[in-house]
């Protein structure tokens, strides 16, 4: 009887050890789910946060390009009014410069002729 109640505690305390380790084992799954959930979430949000800075960046880029096209436009369209300003006014302005040229006065001028005075003696 002695060795019956001895293998029975022995049997009992095995199960005992057993059900120890099953529910260590099983704290320890949760824990390591419950560890890769809470990092997730953490990779996660660090993710949204991530996005929201590169969404901010390209919409300030395209804010930069939107302004630099803007900016292209209006030089073209200037240099066009220029180049059409110029071909309107280019046989006006050939035609002054060509009277003035033969525009020439063939008087001598009063300080010229007082100079020339003074020069021989006068």
């Amino acid at each position: 009887m002695a060795s019956t109640n001895s293998i029975q505690q022995l049997m009992n305390a095995e199960e005992k050890a057993a059900q120890i380790v099953a529910a260590a084992r099983k704290e320890r799954n949760e824990r390591l789910k419950s560890a890769r959930a809470e990092a997730m979430k953490e990779i996660e949000s660090f993710r949204q946060q991530k996005q929201q800075e590169l969404d901010e960046v390209t919409k300030k880029q395209q804010a930069s390009n939107t302004s630099q096209d803007a900016l292209q436009k209006a030089t073209t369209q200037k240099i066009i009014d220029l180049e059409k300003l110029f071909n309107e006014k280019v046989e006006e302005s050939i035609q002054l410069i060509l009277n003035k040229v033969a525009d020439v006065e063939t008087n001598v001028p009063d300080t010229y002729k007082q100079r020339g005075a003074s020069a021989r003696g006068k």
